[in-house]
Protein backbone atom coordinates (compact mmCIF):
# COMPACT_ATOMS: atom_id res chain seq x y z
CA UNK A 1 0.00 0.00 0.00
CA UNK A 2 1.44 3.36 -0.98
CA UNK A 3 2.08 6.47 2.19
CA UNK A 4 -0.73 8.35 1.29
CA UNK A 5 -0.98 11.24 3.50
CA UNK A 6 -4.67 12.16 3.18
CA UNK A 7 -5.33 16.05 5.00
CA UNK A 8 -8.82 18.22 4.83
CA UNK A 9 -7.31 21.80 6.58
CA UNK A 10 -10.52 23.89 6.72
CA UNK A 11 -10.87 26.85 4.14
CA UNK A 12 -10.03 29.76 6.77
CA UNK A 13 -8.09 32.42 5.00
CA UNK A 14 -5.53 32.20 7.71
CA UNK A 15 -2.26 30.21 7.99
CA UNK A 16 -2.20 26.83 9.87
CA UNK A 17 1.55 26.01 10.45
CA UNK A 18 1.00 22.65 10.89
CA UNK A 19 3.43 19.98 9.74
CA UNK A 20 2.73 16.23 9.00
CA UNK A 21 6.81 14.69 8.04
CA UNK A 22 7.19 10.62 7.21
CA UNK A 23 3.50 10.34 8.50
CA UNK A 24 0.29 8.61 6.77
CA UNK A 25 -2.84 10.59 7.79
CA UNK A 26 -6.24 9.51 7.34
CA UNK A 27 -9.85 10.37 8.40
CA UNK A 28 -8.66 12.64 10.82
CA UNK A 29 -8.81 16.26 12.20
CA UNK A 30 -5.58 18.52 13.04
CA UNK A 31 -6.23 21.30 14.09
CA UNK A 32 -3.58 24.77 13.67
CA UNK A 33 0.27 24.94 14.70
CA UNK A 34 0.13 20.68 15.08
CA UNK A 35 3.10 18.67 14.10
CA UNK A 36 3.59 14.48 13.36
CA UNK A 37 6.36 13.46 12.41
CA UNK A 38 7.23 9.62 11.87
CA UNK A 39 3.95 8.08 12.62
CA UNK A 40 3.34 5.52 10.39
CA UNK A 41 -0.53 5.40 10.56
CA UNK A 42 -2.83 7.80 12.20
CA UNK A 43 -6.60 7.62 11.36
CA UNK A 44 -10.11 8.16 12.83
CA UNK A 45 -8.03 10.96 15.42
CA UNK A 46 -8.69 14.43 16.94
CA UNK A 47 -5.46 16.36 17.17
CA UNK A 48 -5.79 19.59 19.04
CA UNK A 49 -4.30 22.88 18.65
CA UNK A 50 -0.40 22.94 18.65
CA UNK A 51 -0.14 19.52 19.65
CA UNK A 52 3.07 17.25 18.62
CA UNK A 53 2.72 13.37 18.15
CA UNK A 54 6.07 11.88 17.04
CA UNK A 55 7.14 8.72 16.76
CA UNK A 56 9.76 6.54 19.36
CA UNK A 57 10.84 3.39 19.00
CA UNK A 58 7.89 0.92 18.82
CA UNK A 59 6.26 -1.05 16.31
CA UNK A 60 2.45 0.50 16.45
CA UNK A 61 1.27 0.27 12.87
CA UNK A 62 -2.29 2.17 13.31
CA UNK A 63 -3.42 4.56 15.98
CA UNK A 64 -6.44 6.33 17.05
CA UNK A 65 -5.99 9.80 19.12
CA UNK A 66 -7.75 12.04 20.60
CA UNK A 67 -5.73 14.47 22.02
CA UNK A 68 -6.58 18.24 23.50
CA UNK A 69 -4.46 21.59 22.46
CA UNK A 70 -0.98 21.98 23.39
CA UNK A 71 -0.17 18.24 24.51
CA UNK A 72 2.66 16.10 23.31
CA UNK A 73 3.16 12.55 22.91
CA UNK A 74 6.01 10.45 22.10
CA UNK A 75 5.13 6.90 20.80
Amino acid sequence: MPNRKLIHWSLHKRRHDSKVVGSSVEYCVVLEGTSIVGIERLEESLVGKHAKVTKHEGNRKILKLNIGDYSELEL
